[in-house]
This record gives structure tokens, sequence and C-alpha cells, in this order.
């Protein structure tokens, strides 16, 4: 008989303030493999915790929560042989025994593989989180006669091998080398949160392709929150996991797991600061963490401020770190750029709609963004949006972003040329501006590198040569942003609200000689603001006719 498991749970939030876990198991408890469920427990509890004093089993040591996935895990396969549970996502703070549990899970799970030489997978997100599911696995097989009977454990090979039915447990890296070939028939990945790459996505699915054929198979990522703003795979899943939970996507056999704050306390600093929250989203409290332990730590947190108190929440807390983030040295227009959000303001509305529209560039290397920003006056108000264009190359060299560039090319925002393109998909954007716009449009820009190619083609193409200004950088652009800080502050300015747009803001900081700059050189573009900036400096002069080769700054 098929079983369709729903583990919707629009009742999350009030099952966490009763102290119950965020997930409805009792409806699916009936549907669960019984015979397996009492098997897996009787395994899982008589594990040890090899690098605690004393070596505890997991009886003494898991709290109910993690007993209650083994539940879920083991049992949601049927008697017949397939998976009523294909993917089961566990969101929980640090210092709640994650990497122990994940190990002590997988090692039960193995001992009672069904299918004789199958393949296992614990996949750490990085090098040093794969070292030490590997310990946690090789000594809870050291702690136990049974277990070193049964296993042998192949330290230069990350692998443990089963001598009676051949199952393996291989401990890789996460990258698309590890798993190429893989068939698994269970697969789980440590600290899902650290997969925002490019290819983080196709790896998972070469996981999940692998399990195709399998009918018992079973993918497990468990993960705390992010340390900054949700990205790639790991965005995409969360966002995933939070419909299914909510009932809004109705996807069974997935089954989430996500400690994380109710509404409404997450976005008050004060109350997530408390430890009535901690509370709540700590299932392991008491027994691999304590109250004490997170009260210390959060007052060393609070000697540093604001920036280290929202990465300490979001650690121990699950308290998601929102897109736009500002530090101390900020831009002084980075704090009331949220308010100055217009919903509904797209790039195409600023063009159609202003009265005066500056087009700002910046653009740098061919590892760099080019942005290009629309800044209009509508009625007193200024109105603005972006877009930005790279090369190929950008993902290569700058991996550490690739996911999140991923995110705005998805979003339209972003526009990957082809390196045969050249500058032409810029140009052809331009020329369009200006030909919609009947030739009312300046286009302002720093003199020099990648804009002076742009100013020739444009000029070449039939771009009014009066529509082209030079904006010189560094102290030239301070009047710019003054006057974009201004009016955010006053409210006469107002933006699109893109993340793409957001990220180049928190990225900007202002330096000891009161420039502004990129927080991080080669990863924080800031790209699109400094177009902006350009733009403001020749907005604020009125722009009608320009006269050729006209420079500002």
């Amino acid at each position: 008989m098929k079983v369709d498991l729903s583990f919707a749970t629009p009742d999350w939030a009030e099952r966490l303030q009763r102290h119950e876990m965020p997930i409805d198991l009792a409806a699916a408890d009936r549907y669960l493999n019984q015979t397996r469920v009492a098997a897996a427990l009787k395994l899982f509890d008589s594990l040890c915790c090899p690098d605690v004093p004393g070596q505890p089993t997991m009886r003494e040591a898991a709290a109910p929560w993690q007993r209650e996935i083994v539940r879920l895990a083991a049992g949601g396969l049927q008697k017949d042989g397939k998976q009523s549970v294909g993917t089961l996502g566990v969101m929980v703070p640090k210092k709640n025994n994650k990497t122990t549990f994940s190990a002590a899970m997988t090692l039960t799970l193995a001992t009672m593989s069904p299918r004789p030489n199958a393949e296992f997978l614990l996949i750490g997100a990085e090098q040093s989180i794969a070292n030490i599911a590997f310990n946690q696995l090789a000594g809870m097989i050291a702690c136990s006669d049974a277990m070193r009977d049964m296993w042998h454990v192949r330290e230069h090979l990350k692998r443990i091998e089963n001598r009676q039915s051949g199952v393996s447990i291989t401990v890789k890296t996460f990258s698309m080398e590890a798993v190429t070939g893989s068939k698994p028939a269970f697969a789980l990945i440590d600290e899902a949160h650290l997969l925002t790459g490019a290819d983080a996505a196709r790896v998972i699915g070469q996981i999940r392709g692998g399990m195709a054929a399998i009918p018992e198979g079973l993918l497990i990522w468990i993960s705390t929150q992010s340390d900054i703003a949700p990205r790639g795979f790991w965005k995409d899943e969360l966002t995933k996991a939070r419909a299914v939970r909510d009932g809004a996507l109705h996807l069974p056999g997935y089954a989430p797991v996500l400690y994380e704050p109710p509404p409404g306390m997450a976005t008050d600093l004060l109350k997530a600061s408390h430890p009535d929250l901690w509370r709540l989203v700590n299932p392991s409290l008491g027994y691999s963490i304590s109250e004490a332990w997170l009260v210390a730590s959060f007052r060393e947190a609070l000697a540093v401020g604001e920036h280290e108190i929202r990465r300490w929440l979001s650690q121990h807390a699950n308290v998601e770190i929102a897109a736009f983030e500002i530090g101390d040295d900020a831009w002084g227009g980075a704090q009331p750029w949220e308010r100055g959000r217009y919903p509904g303001l797209t790039f195409d509305l600023v063009i159609a709609t202003a009265e005066t529209l500056v087009i700002g560039l910046d653009g740098g290397g061919l590892d760099d963004l080019l942005g290009v920003t629309v800044l209009g006056l509508c009625g007193g108000q200024w109105l603005t949006a972006t877009k930005a264009f790279c090369y190929p190359i950008v993902f290569e060299r700058r991996m550490q972003i690739a996911g999140l560039l991923r995110d705005f090319e998805a979003s339209g925002d972003l526009v990957v040329m082809g390196e045969a393109d050249g500058l032409e998909p810029v140009i052809g954007l331009l020329l369009s501006i200006q030909n919609e716009r009947g030739g009312f449009a300046v286009l302002a820009a720093d003199p020099n590198g990648v804009a002076v190619e742009i100013g020739h083609a444009l000029l070449a193409a039939g771009f009014p040569p009066g529509s082209i200004v030079g904006v010189k950088q560094g102290w030239g652009l301070r009047p710019g942003y003054q006057a974009l800080e201004r009016r955010l502050r006053a409210g006469t300015l107002q933006h699109a609200g893109q993340p793409l747009f957001d990220w180049s803001v928190a990225n900007a900081r202002v330096d000891a000689q009161g420039l502004v700059t990129k927080k991080v050189a080669g990863s924080a573009k800031i790209d699109c603001l400094v177009a902006l900036a350009t733009a403001a400096v020749v907005m604020m002069e009125q722009p009608e006719p320009f006269n050729v080769g006209l420079y500002i700054g």
C-alpha cells in the first residue's frame, strides 16, 4: 500500500511555545513501521558518545527530539520496502549535538539496511565537518565489541564497511566529484547552510538522481541557520521546507523539522535576545548545552556590539540574518535605506515615468559587476532601480558569492553576458532607454575604464554627445552620496527594493578619509550603489542639454 505522508504543521509556532517539536509526528506515527522503529531505537540507544567523559550511551545523552527523528527516519521504510519519508530536513542551533547525532543515526540505519552492499554517505559541507563526523563514527564503533566485529574502519579512505552485509558508510566533503557516480541508499548532509556555491543544487540533484532507482532511499539534511543572509541552495531548500511546514506546498514524504523563532520574535531584537526564546529553539537544553552557557556566551556578543549580537542569534537561536545588514562603519544612507522601499517600483517603471532621467554607470574588470542604475525625478521625488551585468568568469574567480549572484540572475536583476558578446548587451540597453525616452536621458559615468569604451560605442550608434557626462570618482562622488542620504532620511528618495541593490548598499563602508568604498575587496560589490551616486551628482545639476565632454567633480 502506497503511503503519502504529509507533514504540514501550520501550528508549529504554538507547538514551540508549548516546548513541543515544531512538526506533528503523531499523525504519521500510525503509518510508521513500528518493528523498525523499535529495533532502531534499541541500537541507537546503545551507541556511545566517544568524545564525552565516561562515554555515555545515546540513551543517556540524546535529547528526546533526537530519538523522535530516529523514529521517523527508521519507521518511514515500510514493510514492502518502499520509503514514505524521502527527505528529512532538520534546522537546529549550534551546540545541540548535531554531528554526533548525525553519526549515530547514520550508523544505526546502515546497520539495519535491508539492501546488501548499500552505499551510505555522510557528507560534511566542509572538510573539518567531515573529519569530525568520521571521528565520531569510528569512535562509536571502537566503544562496542559487537560493532568492532561487525564494522571494518578504513581510516585512510574515510569509510567503514560492514563485514556481514557489505554495506558501507563513506564520509565525504561536499563536492561534485564526491558524489558523481554514486547511487546511495542514504545520504546525510551536515551543516547544509554552508551550501551556497553555484554547483550546490547540481550536487544535490546528483544525490537525488542516484537514489531514483532505490525505493528505500532517504536524504537527510541537518543544519544551523546561516550567519549571513541565506543564499543559493540553502535559501531555496529553506524556503521549500517552510512552505511544506506551513501547508502552502504539498510534498508527500518531505518532513521539515525547523527550530526557529515564532513570527514576531525574530524581528524584535529585544525578544530574540531573551532566554525565553532560546528555550524554545534549543531542544537539547539540559543535555548537550546549558542555559548558563548561552547566557555567558551572549554577554560576550553583547560587549562587541549589535552586529555580533545578530550573528550570535543566528547561530544559537536560528534567527535569520536579513539580506540587508549594516555595520558600524556603514555608509550613512544604509540605515534609512530600508524605509525607502517602494513596492511595485521597477527598472522599466522608473524609465517610463520620470520627468528627468539620469543613468548611472559603474564597472571594473572582467571579474567585476557592471552596474546600470536609473535615477528619475518624478514630482519632486527621486525614484531609482538597478540592473547589473557580468561575465561567466566572475563565478569562477568569486566562488564565495557565486550562489548569491545566481539568485540575482534568477530574479532578472543580473544579466550574465557571453564573453563573445563584449559590451553589446549593456550598450543595447542604454540605446533602448534613450530611444524610449526620445533622447531625454543623460548617461553619467566615470570618464575612465570601461565607460570610455561604452561611450565611444554609444556615440557611434547615434547617442547624443551632449547626453554623456563624466563624473570623477572618489571625492567627486561625495556630494552624490550626501544627497542620497539626505533624501532617504527625508523620504524623498525611493528605490525598487531589489536584493541586488540591498546587497550593494550593505557592502559599502566609509573609510578613514571619509570616502565610500567596499567592505571586502573582490567579493563585496558596490557597483550598483556607485552608479546611483554617480547619477545623483548629475541629477543635482537638474540636467537639460549637456555640453560635449562636460565633467563634474
